[in-house]
């Protein structure tokens, strides 16, 4: 398997202008490899034979195809050379081995790649691009709906426009939409592609309300996707279609929105076409200072190294020949039949910039008064347009001998010529009148129909002003007794709300006030009862020398008084709100050596009742309890300290801590801070996140 690539600037010109004369996406991506191409060539004009002895040499070292093609693969998914015949038969090769080894999928995007080289390549061959298609059709429903199958059938769908069979076209770039709405990828490029080359098709089959919506869509895809380019594009085509159907005036509000929109140098070659397209307006309305004056603004993007330049040189050429032989001034279309002919090179160029090359030969050959051969370039041009099957072209191409048979002479074919060319002009007139009709008989049915809905809406209105009136009686009265029942309703529910709440809180504040009586009382029984009960058993066993069951009652004495000092801090009682908070904390301190307890009171709370001083001891008491319980952490810190009238108590710990939002419901304990502020005239806070600790905030405001 032996490659050659003779890489030279000439075929390096071949692949510019076939990225410049590539539709849409497929143009786009061309580009991309061209600068690549000339960043490579032209720093070493042996790399690209280079590249290719490699894989030649890389190949040869493989036995089996399958390591053989595998190797080819990995070579053309980072190719960036430009393909020649040779490396075109390896890949069909490649293909032929994987669609026979069942793997279509390693088949399709080198059968892509290949569609794109007989579409738009030196050697144009629709058919090898055709074979290559039938060859993937029966595996098509096998391979996975990806990008690779959208790009396939954009490939068959330009395919099929180039054989002249937009049935199968529109079927393809249908499959293309549907795949995107499947994948719910909408923003593709591809996307609005398909919806963009169904707009020209339909376009071409004169079908204008569908060849329109199409149009619409694909410019709202291409401005949601903020591709403004391709948005310009949509345009220009969209303008192109209302110029054939002799619709000016909106082809001109289309091309005034190019007008108005370019100002990116990649833009401009948009404006550039659109002043084409303006001039061969003018010319088919027979207004020639306008077609000229639209010529001469296209002339001024020519030399400006745009992607199109090659596009917009031959249009501009062609055109100003045909304009200055139409004007019988010979030199100046003299002038640019020489440019044209010194900037056409046919191994280089591709048959569309072919086909105008004729066109401006056969407008200068009846400058030149050569009518014999201006009549067989007209015959060339006939049998052109019949292929392509473009009416419009079959026309002016009829128009084209006529002029030719009259400025001969030759009445005889002027005149069967004029017949043929009367027949076509009237079709396409029919046509033309038909599709006008058809478009803004949408326009009216569309306008009809909001002017049926702005009716109707008025005579609502109407309706509801002659029932205002009656109505708004009506509405005050149900309005008054509505109000009034609502009021009613408002009040009893407020009333029964503050009700029920104010139950709850005496039941609440009952509730823990029985608690604290409680509490004192069993911490009075057990001083007073068990307590002395055991002191004088522990005397007797110390009489008795019983040492060992005298520490055991000792140590229960010793349980007993801490129950009694946490069912009633005696220390509060006797010495005040800090002391006791102090004494609470240091018990923690000596009971769990592993936290550090750290504590801020403030010394001055004698204005505070003892009740008071007993609710904010308990809920210390109760959250440092929680804490310990649950907290697992090393550090644990109290603060209660007052700010003229305004108590603030924290309580803060480095633990585990909670999720509050999973955490339904708070437990008793928690209940019972939180109605003990509120005893207190105050509000009850709590923060905490899973592993990042917990804190308690209580604020109350002293009367």
């Amino acid at each position: 398997m032996k490659l050659f690539c003779n890489a030279t600037r000439s075929e390096i010109r071949w692949l510019k202008w076939v990225v410049l004369y590539s539709p849409g996406s497929l143009k786009m991506a061309l580009v991309n490899g061209l600068v690549l191409l000339y960043g490579i060539l032209f720093s070493s004009s042996l790399s690209a034979q280079d590249i290719f002895e490699q894989l030649n040499s890389d190949i040869d070292q493989f036995t089996t195809l399958n390591e053989k093609y595998q190797k080819v693969i990995q070579f053309e998914e980072n190719r960036q050379v430009p393909i020649n015949d040779a490396y075109a038969s390896v890949l069909c090769e490649t293909v032929d081995y994987y669609i026979s080894t069942d793997a279509p999928e390693r088949a399709l995007p080198v059968i892509n790649t290949l569609i794109n080289y007989y579409l738009f390549g030196i050697e144009v061959d629709h058919d090898k691009a055709h074979s290559l298609v039938k060859k993937i059709a029966p595996h098509l429903t096998l391979l996975p709906r990806d990008t690779s199958l959208i790009k396939f059938y954009i490939n068959s769908g330009e395919l099929n426009i180039y054989r002249n069979n937009p049935a199968a076209a529109i079927n393809d770039f249908n499959l293309v939409i549907d795949i995107c709405r499947q994948q719910k990828d909408t923003l593709l490029t591809e996307y609005g592609y398909a919806h963009l080359k169904l707009a020209e098709i339909y376009s071409s089959e004169w079908k204008i309300l569908e060849s329109d919506k199409k149009f619409n869509q694909a410019a709202d895809l291409f401005l949601r996707n903020q591709d403004t380019l391709m948005y310009l594009w949509t345009l220009s085509g969209h303008s192109t279609l209302y110029r054939i159907n002799g619709m000016y005036r909106e082809a001109e509000k289309a091309r005034r929105k190019i007008l108005e929109a370019c100002c990116e140098q990649e833009w401009l070659q948009v404006v550039a076409v659109a002043h084409l397209s303006a001039a061969l307006e003018s010319k088919d309305r027979h207004n020639d200072s306008l077609q000229y004056d639209h010529l001469l603004k296209a002339r001024q993007y020519i030399n400006l190294n745009l992607e199109l330049a090659a596009y917009i040189e031959t249009m501009t050429y062609a055109l100003q020949i045909q304009y200055f032989a139409d004007q019988n001034n010979i030199d100046s279309a003299a002038y640019f039949m020489n440019k044209f002919e010194a900037f056409y090179r046919p191994e280089d160029h591709g048959s569309w910039i072919n086909k105008y090359y004729i066109v401006a030969q056969a407008s200068y050959a009846k400058a030149l008064r050569k009518y014999d051969e201006a009549e067989r370039i007209g015959h060339k041009l006939i049998e052109n347009a019949q292929k392509s099957n473009i009416l419009t072209s079959l026309t002016r191409s009829y128009d084209f001998l006529v002029e030719v048979y009259q400025e001969s002479g030759d009445t005889r074919k002027a005149f069967s010529t004029l017949r043929i060319s009367n027949r076509l002009r009237d079709s396409l007139t029919t046509i033309q009148i038909n599709n006008q009709f058809l478009y803004y008989n949408q326009l009216f049915q569309a306008e009809k129909k909001n002017k049926q809905i702005l009716q109707q809406e008025a005579s609502i209105q109407l309706l509801s002003e002659k029932n205002k009136v009656l109505f708004w009686r009506g509405a005050l009265i149900v309005l008054v007794l509505s109000g009034a029942f609502l009021g009613i309703y408002l009040w009893r529910s407020v009333y029964f709300a503050r009700q029920k709440t104010a139950l709850q809180e005496d039941f609440s504040q009952s509730l823990i006030q029985q608690q604290e009586q409680e509490r004192s009382r069993l911490s009075q029984e057990l001083h007073d009862g068990i307590s002395q009960e055991l002191i004088l058993i522990k005397n007797k066993l110390d009489h008795r020398k019983d040492a060992e069951t005298a520490n055991l009652v000792a140590d229960t004495l010793t349980q007993i008084r801490q129950v009694t000092r946490s069912l009633y801090p005696v220390m509060l009682k006797s010495f005040g709100l800090k002391a006791a908070v102090d004494q609470l904390l240091n018990q923690i301190a000596q009971a769990t050596p592993d936290v550090k307890v750290l504590c801020t009171v403030d010394d001055d709370w004698e204005d505070l009742k003892k009740s008071e001083q007993l609710h904010l001891f308990r809920i210390i008491q109760e959250a440092t309890n929680n804490v310990l319980k649950y907290a697992k952490c090393t550090v644990l810190e109290v603060r209660l300290v007052r700010l003229g009238k305004t108590v603030y108590l924290e309580v803060l710990d480095n633990g585990i801590g909670m999720d509050l939002k999973n955490h339904i419901k708070m437990g008793i304990g928690m209940n019972s801070m939180e109605e003990r502020a509120k005893i207190l005239g105050g509000s009850f806070t709590l923060e905490s996140s899973k592993n990042d600790g917990t804190h308690i905030r209580i604020k109350i405001l002293l009367s």
